[in-house]
């Protein structure tokens, strides 16, 4: 048995009803990472909300904090950022068009940056 899909339900108008928002902060670290036992570490910053007929999920990454210039990144980029606007369909139209175990529909996108600079690393 499974249970139901409940879908986001705009029938009273109200948009904002579903709204939240979270952000969190990691910092992480690889020791003798293999194949080339090269260590870093890396600050994230993930974040995600949804306000309206818009919902966000996205984060930032920062590399090589210590700076350790032993390490086989140096010289790469140090930022990588994805972002994922979403618009639902459902709040834009005010109907439920849930089916099946689909519970909203979106019109959705991905914007990815590696922090190349692409005027003077193309």
């Amino acid at each position: 048995t499974s249970a139901p899909v409940m879908a986001a339900d705009y029938s009273d108008g109200d948009i904002h009803k579903n709204d939240y928002k979270w952000m969190q902060f990691n910092l992480m670290g690889a020791f003798d990472e293999l194949p080339g036992e090269s260590s870093h570490d890396y600050l994230e910053m993930e974040f995600g909300g949804r306000s309206g007929i818009f919902d966000l999920y996205g984060y930032v990454d920062v590399f090589n904090l210590a700076s350790d210039k032993g390490s086989d990144k140096v010289g790469d980029p140090k930022i990588f950022m994805k972002f994922a606007p979403r618009m639902s369909i459902d709040g834009l139209t005010g109907k439920d068009l849930s089916f099946g175990p689909v519970q909203e529909l979106y019109v959705a996108t991905l914007f990815e940056w590696d922090g190349t600079d692409y005027k003077t690393n193309p």
